[in-house]
């Protein structure tokens, strides 16, 4: 049985719905769907983004953008490029950068703004 806490679905309990004892690929892909669509509620557009919530998203989105293209390097046009897409400006991409450069889970060229991975 494999429970995901976040949205509080067993897929067990999907399993169930369907009057089956056995966990069925279709319900592993009705988690993620779920699992998916609360992720996309955070970025809502009614959704307030001030403050550390918007350091914390622009770290989110970059993180992603790193991890789907299987790359430690984000360049600063990319990185300002997506976040504008999301709502977000320069001076709060700027801001983050700032943070996590501090916390050492990134550096940033000092030239370009370019920004490198740090790996754990």
């Amino acid at each position: 049985m494999v429970i995901i806490v976040n949205n509080k679905i067993k897929l067990q309990a999907l399993a169930r719905l369907r009057f089956s004892e056995n966990v069925a690929q279709s319900d592993v892909d009705e988690a993620l769907r779920l699992m998916q669509m609360s992720k996309f509620s955070l970025y809502s557009d009614e959704r307030q983004r001030s403050g550390l919530d918007a350091i914390l998203d622009i770290y989110s989105i970059l993180r992603d953008e790193a991890a789907r293209a299987n790359k430690m390097d984000v360049s600063y046009a990319q990185a300002l490029n997506r976040i504008s897409r999301m709502g977000y400006t320069e001076a709060q991409l700027k801001e983050c950068l700032e943070e996590y450069a501090a916390l050492n889970v990134w550096q940033i060229h000092p030239n370009t703004f370019d920004i490198r991975f740090i790996d754990a």
